[in-house]
């Protein structure tokens, strides 16, 4: 019995972490005036979340995923384009604004996506 207790807690402690790894809806927001929405899920218990890009009807694009607390993703429309910057917060440029008595801390731009709104809703992957 007394080997039983270790086994029974360790399975516990597993089973637990696997439990947080399911992606959970955290929110909707809307993307330009194209009727575009990013929906956005947490896939783990540590801040970090994923992003996909829809329009409800035809497609659903997996965008990627980001520590809520150092990266983000932002989206901007040109034409038929939707342009995808993933940016992270970095110190290596922090100055202090003596304007507005803040630090000012630069974001360092690390993956930048295009794609066609015309050419998404072609796939039909929703």
């Amino acid at each position: 019995m007394a080997k039983l207790r270790p086994r029974l807690f360790y399975t516990l402690i597993l089973c637990t972490s696997f439990i947080g790894c399911i992606k959970k809806y955290k929110f909707t927001s809307k993307v330009c005036d194209k009727k575009l929405f990013v929906e956005v899920y947490n896939v783990n218990p540590f801040g970090v979340d994923t992003d996909y890009l829809t329009d409800s009807a035809t497609f659903r694009k997996h965008i990627g995923d980001w520590d809520e607390e150092h990266e983000n993703y932002s989206y901007s429309c040109k034409g038929d384009s939707v342009f995808i910057m993933k940016t992270v917060e970095g110190n290596r440029w922090a100055r202090w604004d003596s304007t507005t008595r803040t630090v000012i801390s630069n974001f360092d731009t690390i993956q930048t996506l295009k794609f066609s709104i015309s050419e998404l809703k072609k796939l039909n992957n929703y």
